[in-house]
């Protein structure tokens, strides 16, 4: 099975490649878990409002608010991000990257 992203400036680039069953349980996993740290931070984050997380086959797509466009998080973003949002980080993903560096 292979599938297309959507380049987006400064987001993602465009490929197509397989995906295996074992990526997607893991971007799953990593979906579900991250949505859940989202739910909690969102009654603490004005910028949140409608923030999820979903599968998006060997990525991880986020939404912070209903009205904006969707992050593709690889899967070491998304692994990288669910530490911090589990150790207190209430904020996106680029916050929590700025402050690891």
């Amino acid at each position: 099975m292979s599938r297309i992203v959507k380049s987006m400036p400064g987001r993602n680039a465009t490929r197509s490649a397989p995906v295996s069953p074992d990526t997607t349980s893991d971007a799953l996993a990593l979906a579900l878990a991250i949505d859940a740290e989202l739910s909690r931070a969102a009654h603490g984050h004005p910028g949140f409002s409608g923030a999820h997380a979903r599968c998006a086959g060997d990525r991880v797509s986020v939404r912070y608010h209903s009205t904006q466009e969707p992050f593709l998080l690889t899967l070491a973003q998304a692994r990288a991000y669910l530490v911090r949002l589990q150790t207190g980080h209430r904020g996106p993903h680029w916050e929590a990257q700025e402050v690891r560096t």
